[in-house]
């Protein structure tokens, strides 16, 4: 009996193990104009998880067809992922160099008390924080509790589509446009120099255009950007992984600063308390710099966790 519930078990992981090496094979040989591509690039990160645990089992037991089955996966997971947990040689920023610290965090658009929520933002640090899912409760909370830290401030609350920025820079000007959820554009008085931050919150694969409809709403908003003449940030909650698309049509021409200076994966989105996406970014360009990135483990009742950058002017 046991032998067969061996065989069984096995098979099992050889067929798991076919299917992960056809994601991955079909990603290298098609984009996200395929629905289906799209759809491994959202949960690849998560699947390929387990080769990493039967890959050393298989050979233990001496498996060997099984274990070549699953080098594919385990290979990928060591290409795409392994370099971001080594330690990082970050330069730190000159004594006299312009700093800047940047926070972005989803709230999570539910009736709550949001006093941890407003600990987290007095706590962070930041010079300016994005946030988006803004309630009108959580805009009002914010506007009653933080305006000490933060005098600068726009909301275009409503629930998940709610959107706004705090900042301890005047705002000059802000402008809200809608696709399916809000997207913000703010310039703001950086000590003299006029810096454009967009606030970024695309619509979720899982509604009813799916990834073609993110997928659009990102290619606009780099075509928005392309016109821009000052140093512009990308802050928010992109609703895509690091291995789709649109995060490579974003990096040809920005940095991820978690990727350029955090330390591990970076995860900032969790399912009922388990971390699995990293879809929570900061891009900048230079002569930005990124030397330092965090993710605050607490998300005051949020299933987002604060990204948390700090950046230095190069030029």
């Amino acid at each position: 009996m046991s032998k067969i519930l061996s065989n069984t078990f096995f098979v099992l992981v050889a067929s798991y193990a076919v299917t992960v090496s056809g994601s991955i094979l079909l990603r290298t040989l098609f984009d996200e104009d395929v629905t289906l591509v799209a759809f491994i690039n959202a949960v690849l990160h998560v699947t390929i998880l387990p080769a990493l645990v039967l890959l050393p089992l298989s050979l233990i037991l001496r498996r060997w067809g099984v274990s070549l089955l699953l080098l594919p996966p385990v290979i990928f997971f060591g290409v795409m992922y392994a370099p971001r947990l080594l330690p990082k040689n970050i330069q730190p920023p000159a004594d006299a160099a312009p700093q800047l610290h940047v926070m972005t965090f989803n709230l999570l658009a539910l009736d709550r008390d949001y006093g941890e929520v407003m600990e987290i933002l007095r706590e962070s640090g930041a010079d300016i924080i994005s946030l988006q899912e803004v309630t009108d409760k959580a805009a009002e909370a914010i506007q009653q509790n933080l305006t000490d830290l933060y005098p600068y401030s726009v909301f275009y609350p409503g629930g998940i589509p709610g959107i706004g920025l705090l900042s301890k820079y005047p705002i000059k000007e802000d402008s809200v446009w809608r696709t399916v959820l809000q997207q913000l554009r703010v310039v703001i008085d950086w000590d003299g120099c006029d810096l454009v931050l967009y606030n970024v919150h695309p619509m979720t694969p899982m509604a009813s255009t799916g990834f073609s409809g993110r997928n659009e709403e990102i290619a606009n908003l780099l075509e928005r950007i392309a016109t821009e003449t000052d140093p512009v940030l990308l802050m928010g909650d992109f609703n895509t992984t690091d291995i789709a698309d649109p995060y490579s049509a974003i990096t040809a021409e920005f940095e991820d600063a978690y990727r350029v200076a955090g330390e591990g994966i970076g995860i900032t989105h969790h399912l009922r308390g388990i971390p699995i996406l990293r879809i929570d970014y900061v891009f900048y360009r230079a002569p930005f710099r990124a030397y330092a990135a965090s993710v605050n483990q607490n998300g005051g009742g949020s299933d987002h966790r604060p990204l948390s950058v700090s950046l230095v002017w190069d030029g």
